[in-house]
């Protein structure tokens, strides 16, 4: 009887040992989700302030700078906190290609990338796959840049975005060029040519091509 009483008393123990590691998950949980929606909620008020300075033609370069480096810091505060944050993630990416931190911005876009395949949200990858290839380019890794401008192709269409197509090609026939490969070049060139229409970018063709 006193065998019984003694696992019983285990069972006990064991259970409400589990229930106080559960609470104690859950009081973490809705601290961490208070701590986000604090960071969300001055995010969204940095987004304005960025947009809103950035409209303003007699605005100081130098406070876009800063409200940029604040939203990076949100960035990585959320980050800090849940590591597969979309928005935050997202926002460390972009405000580091503004900034022209173009190393810090590949390493985030590719995260971006990862996180997005990985939870089946693959909304806008393509221009994901595009911002990344231009840091490539402006870091003059054409190689690498011409991967990300093809991935670009390879899942969009000249069709469902006219304008990212175009921009796409350029840069591509831009990479194609560095590359000493004027077929390509000049395949991408002619779409961006066709599409931009200028007489800029038929001259260039012009003299690039024929």
């Amino acid at each position: 009887m006193k065998r019984k009483y003694l696992i019983f008393a285990v069972i006990i123990s064991l259970f409400t040992n589990c229930k106080e590691k559960l609470t104690d998950e859950q009081i973490r949980n809705n601290e961490n989700k208070k701590q986000i929606d604090s960071l969300y909620y001055l995010r969204q008020n940095l987004i304005h302030n960025y947009s809103r300075a950035g409209h303003n033609a007699i605005v100081d370069s130098l406070e876009l700078l800063e409200i940029g480096d604040s939203i990076i810091y949100n960035g990585y505060s959320t980050l800090d906190i849940d590591s597969e944050n979309l928005n935050a993630i997202q926002d460390v990416a972009f405000y580091s290609m503004e900034q022209k931190d173009y190393k810090n911005a590949i390493i985030y876009y590719s995260k971006l990338i990862k996180v997005k395949k990985n939870t089946n949200n693959v909304g806008f990858v393509d221009f994901d796959y595009q911002t990344r290839g231009k840091a490539k380019f402006y870091l003059k890794d054409y190689v690498g840049a011409v991967k990300d401008f093809e991935e670009f192709k390879s899942i969009t269409s000249l069709e469902n975005t006219t304008i990212g197509y175009t921009d796409n090609c350029f840069y591509l026939g831009k990479c194609y060029m560095k590359l000493n490969d004027r077929a390509k070049a000049c395949d991408n060139l002619r779409i961006y040519a066709e599409n931009i229409g200028t007489d800029e970018a038929w001259e260039f063709i012009a003299n690039y091509c024929n």
